[in-house]
């Protein structure tokens, strides 16, 4: 019955169970394992990696661990750049673990704009150990990207939150789905070769998306469409009617050359252009 109960309130913590049944074995109580260094710690756990030791150490004491902060804002710094842009998280889906033509897996994060579905990695990892979280995740990427339409509608017979989010408007055909990999380090081009239709979101292109984001909100979607490689006029209303975009006339004026201060054959135009048709294009 103690252990029992010494179990459980390791799990509160947020102690995964395989680990709390180890630290039981120890006999050992709760005040006892706050007060151990983390030095003793790893002495007292001999098989598992530092990572793990460091997540307990911090667990048992109620805080979090500098490798936990950094992956917690990383994906603070992601999330609000996609909802700025008017995206809406699927809450209930991030992170769910489901089995996709046999093959196990999950998304960290699930994001839809109309019938614009973004489906996320988020990694802290170190360059030298990043091979390990993303190659093992290639099958059920490939078998995503292969299959989308047949995703799409497993995911809305799994999900009831996921189906609602999409709603009926638009046909399994019109979605535009993607799978970005968001690595907070460099990830070298031996291990992105083996995933050409993955979107790789590097910490750089975060913090350009993130300062721009801040200022134009949700203006800044049709950068990162253009950076999803999504075309403006597969995107919502457009991809029902049709439209290919791209046709508006601008009534424009030349400068006459002798009123120019650039060298003879250069030619100078003026227009006026609104702000969101500018920035759709």
């Amino acid at each position: 019955m103690v252990n029992k109960r010494t179990l459980n309130a390791l799990m509160k913590k947020g102690i995964k169970k395989i680990y709390a049944q180890k630290l039981i074995e120890k006999n050992l109580t709760i005040s006892e394992l706050k007060k151990i260094s983390i030095e003793d710690l790893s002495k007292l756990l001999p098989s598992f990696s530092s990572s793990v030791v460091d997540d307990i150490f911090y667990k048992l004491r109620g805080q979090l661990s500098p490798d936990k902060l950094e992956q917690l804002n990383h994906i603070k710094e992601i999330r609000q750049i996609f909802r700025n842009s008017g995206f809406v998280r699927v809450k209930s889906v991030s992170d769910k673990q489901f089995i996709y033509q046999t093959r196990q897996g999950d998304f960290d994060d699930i994001f839809i704009y109309e019938n614009v579905i973004l489906l996320f990695e988020y990694t802290c990892a170190d360059s030298s150990n990043i091979s390990n979280h993303l190659l093992p995740k290639k099958i059920l990427f490939d078998l995503v990207n292969n299959n989308k339409e047949d995703f799409i509608e497993f995911m809305k017979q799994t999900f009831i939150s996921f189906k609602d989010e999409l709603g009926s408007k638009y046909l399994l055909s019109q979605y535009e789905l993607r799978i970005l990999y968001c690595s907070k380090n460099y990830i070298t081009l031996e291990h992105k070769i083996h995933f050409p239709n993955v979107v790789f979101l590097y910490y750089s292109i975060v913090q350009y998306f993130k300062s721009i984001s801040n200022i134009i909100k949700t203006s800044i979607r049709y950068e990162l469409f253009n950076f999803l490689n999504i075309k403006y006029y597969n995107i919502g209303e457009r991809i029902i009617k049709g439209s290919k975009g791209g046709t508006d006339d601008f009534e424009g004026q030349f400068l006459p050359e002798a009123y120019s201060s650039f060298k003879q054959g250069y030619k100078v135009i003026s227009f006026y252009i609104d702000a969101e048709s500018l920035i759709t294009r």
